[in-house]
């Protein structure tokens, strides 16, 4: 959006003041330029003005072409159309992320959107893997049922979600298809960028999420393209990133023995790798893990493991580009966060009564990073906070997103926000990132929460 308008203090035809507003991201920046004094400035500031107006007339009527083209190409625009997406970048020449709406809004309906989604789900999956991700929206409001009978529509096997970190509560579910919370560390704290459950065997080839209700302020769900963020590696620190891609990295986790819902990483072992210490001992024997067993002030148990050296950088088959493929460890949040090797004991200020899990990344050959890395890994989250795409969620909102091609992350918020997540498909690594041949169903171990929006405030069973 672009104003024009008088300066606030004693305007005369001499004073001009343009400011350029433009949703970037989750927040708002504002380019502000104010031409006092001689009146021969106000045709430069003028001419400012028209530039960036036809930069922005430019970049709708690009998007619009490359969207329409997507949904023209499959013969589905009497069902569907584009939804101009302010935030949306034309990146590779596709516009990321896809926004699609009903072709008819005032007569749209949930089933409509249910009904689209199972007769071409074949569609919507080649758009998710050309695109990156696509965004429904427009279709209206929507509850947690509502959702479990979209992802079940997409008809794709869920994913086994006991190697991810997070603690999840079930909400709903429609035949195989389970919705859950999404990961809610505290409001105040960011997720950084990741692929989801990257430090597993199998990740899930598809997030999705759904929005019930958004966040006051904040609470953006950022994504960006992965094989960007490896191109930026490769270029700015080439001996970084073939140390990676030869030594790949290794996971550290500190797991409570119960679940902590306060918590990013506060997943139980008991749930995470077996419900007992011996059948977890036994499956981390097997998984190629190391581990040990810390003790709690309190006497719980937790577990020390790191886990089997695991790729950092991967070729992703569909494309042949190589996609930086990280967990949340490879990111930072804060300077806390580079100095934590992981073999910390749990520990509290207050008596030592809460569960404080802990995450690390080191090299695969069981080095730590270096510090040639550590500003490595900082200069490439810096370029994902540069290069993503936030938007603002709208209630009804279903984001489906490529895990093999894009990393998410999460902003902090203030404000009731009810974000709901389902993971679908599964992932191969081995030779390349590629879809598994025959995905494996799995349901995921309830947890006995109730549903939150923010799981903060729940304490510790």
């Amino acid at each position: 959006m672009l104003l024009l308008d008088r300066a606030t203090a004693a305007p005369t035809p001499s004073e001009l003041q343009i400011t350029w507003y433009s949703e970037r991201a989750a927040g708002r920046w504002t380019i502000a330029f104010t031409m006092r004094g001689s009146v021969v400035l106000a045709p430069i500031s003028l001419a400012i003005a028209a530039a960036v107006l036809i930069d922005r007339f430019m970049h709708r009527r690009r998007w619009h072409a490359e969207a329409q083209a997507a949904i023209d190409l499959h013969g589905v625009n009497h069902l569907v159309k584009p939804v101009f997406l302010p935030e949306a970048r034309v990146q590779d020449g596709k516009v990321f992320p896809l926004a699609l709406g009903p072709a008819v809004p005032s007569s749209a309906t949930l089933a409509d959107r249910r009904q689209f989604v199972h007769n071409h789900r074949g569609l919507l999956l080649r758009l998710l893997h050309s695109h990156g991700s696509v965004l429904l929206r427009g279709w209206g409001a929507a509850n947690a049922a509502d959702f479990a009978e979209l992802a079940d529509s997409i008809s794709i096997p869920m994913s086994d979600m006991r190697c991810s970190a997070g603690p999840r509560t079930d909400v709903a579910s429609h035949r195989a298809a389970v919705v859950f919370t999404a990961n809610e560390a505290p409001p105040s704290e960011r997720i950084p960028f990741h692929h989801e459950m990257a430090q597993c065997d199998s990740p899930p080839s598809v997030v999705c999420f759904f929005c019930e209700r958004g966040a006051t302020t904040g609470g953006a769900t950022p994504i960006v393209q992965s094989h960007h963020a490896a191109r930026f590696l490769r270029e700015r620190h080439p001996a970084v990133a073939e140390k990676l891609a030869t030594l790949g990295v290794r996971y550290v986790r500190v797991m409570p023995e119960q679940t902590d819902p306060s918590s990013a990483l506060g997943k139980s072992w008991r749930i995470c790798v077996a419900p007992t210490a011996d059948a977890a001992e036994r499956k981390l024997d097997a998984d190629g893990a190391t581990y040990k067993w810390l003790t709690h002030p309190d006497g719980s148990r937790m577990l020390h493991v790191v886990t089997k050296p695991v790729p950092a950088l991967l070729v992703e088959e569909r494309t042949g580009r190589e996609v930086f493929f990280t967990a949340a460890e490879s990111t930072f949040n804060r300077v806390a966060d580079e100095e934590d090797d992981g073999t910390a004991r749990a520990t509290s200020g207050a008596g030592a009564e809460r569960v404080c899990p802990t995450k690390a990344l080191i090299y695969g050959d069981g080095a730590p990073l270096d510090g040639a890395t550590r500003e490595a890994l900082r200069e490439v989250a810096a370029f994902m906070e540069r290069e993503r795409v936030a938007f603002r969620w709208e209630p009804g909102d279903a984001l489906l997103i490529d895990n093999a091609t894009v990393m998410h992350s999460r902003d902090n918020f203030s404000g009731p926000r009810r974000i709901l997540a389902s993971l679908v498909g599964r992932l191969d690594k081995s030779p390349q990132l590629r879809e598994a041949s025959k995905p494996k169903r799995a349901l995921e171990v309830k947890l006995k929460l109730s549903p939150s929006t923010t799981m903060a405030d729940l304490r510790v069973s």
